[in-house]
C-alpha cells in the first residue's frame, strides 16, 4: 500500500482475495484505524466461518442463523494439534502492504 500500512485479509484455495472479507478488513484498518493485530484477528475469525460455511455446505451470507452450529464446530471439531488454519484453502489468512511475509 502506498501509505506503509498493512492489513489481514482471506484467501481463497488459489491465494485469490476474499473480496467480501476484504473489503471490510481493508475498511476496518484503514477507515476505521484499526490495529493491523487487529485485523489479523479479525481476518482469522473470518476464516475459520468461511471454512465451515464451505465444509456444511452453506452460503455465507445465510449462515448466520446457524451461527449455534458453528460455535459447536469450532468447540468439537479435531484440529489434529494443530492451530484450526488451513493453508490454500478457502478461508486462509494472508498479509496484505508493501511487503509479504
Amino acid at each position: 500500500m502506498p501509505s506503509g500500512a498493512r492489513y489481514w485479509t482471506v484467501v481463497d484455495d488459489l491465494w485469490g482475495v476474499v473480496g467480501e472479507a476484504d473489503r471490510f478488513l481493508r475498511a476496518l484498518r484503514l477507515a476505521r484505524g484499526r490495529a493491523e493485530l487487529t485485523t489479523k484477528a479479525y481476518a482469522e475469525g473470518l476464516a475459520l466461518y468461511l471454512r465451515w460455511c464451505l465444509n456444511t455446505g452453506r452460503d455465507w451470507r445465510t449462515a448466520c442463523r446457524d451461527l449455534g452450529l458453528f460455535m459447536l464446530w469450532l468447540r468439537w471439531t479435531p484440529g489434529n494439534g494443530a492451530r484450526r488454519l488451513w493453508c490454500r484453502a478457502r478461508g486462509s489468512v494472508a498479509t496484505v502492504g508493501s511487503t509479504r511475509s
